[in-house]
């Protein structure tokens, strides 16, 4: 049933620092090695600023296993959300990354949209787990890094 391997991820978190600050760091790809375990490399394949057909590869280590991946932008409200679909890679998602001013700061959430076929089908309870905890725990070490 293909409804068993699909994944459907949010997470949010709550900063004490400016929805601009975040917006920077969560549109700019490149940084994504910074907050993000398990990331080891993500390259801009386009000249930035981040703009709707904006491209970058990213290199990932998850479950010990090498995940190659090539991004797109493909849906852009500067400074409040962002959606990143897979061109090519092992594990299709798409991912939109939405910050909202409060009144102490902003709230950033995740969406995180996939389908966990082949392998990772056997596993898809599992990989709904794991997927959320790394999410959450990655805006956990993002919070950390602009809140010090």
């Amino acid at each position: 049933m293909p409804w068993m391997s699909q994944l459907d991820i949010k997470s949010s978190m709550e900063m004490a620092v400016p929805a601009t600050q975040v917006w920077e760091v969560v549109s700019d790809f490149a940084r994504n090695p910074q907050w993000q375990k398990g990331m080891q490399s993500c390259t801009w394949l386009t000249e930035p600023p981040v703009a709707v057909g904006s491209r970058y590869e990213q290199h990932a280590r998850f479950l010990r296993k090498d995940v190659m991946t090539t991004f797109e932008v493909i849906e852009l409200d500067p400074g409040r959300l962002v959606t990143i679909d897979t061109v090519e890679g092992t594990f299709p998602i798409t991912v939109t990354r939405t910050v909202v001013p409060t009144a102490g700061g902003c709230r950033v959430v995740a969406n995180v949209r996939g389908d966990a076929g082949g392998i990772f089908g056997l596993i898809t309870p599992l990989m709904r787990l794991l997927v959320k905890r790394s999410v959450t725990n990655d805006y956990r070490r993002l919070k950390a890094l602009l809140e010090d």
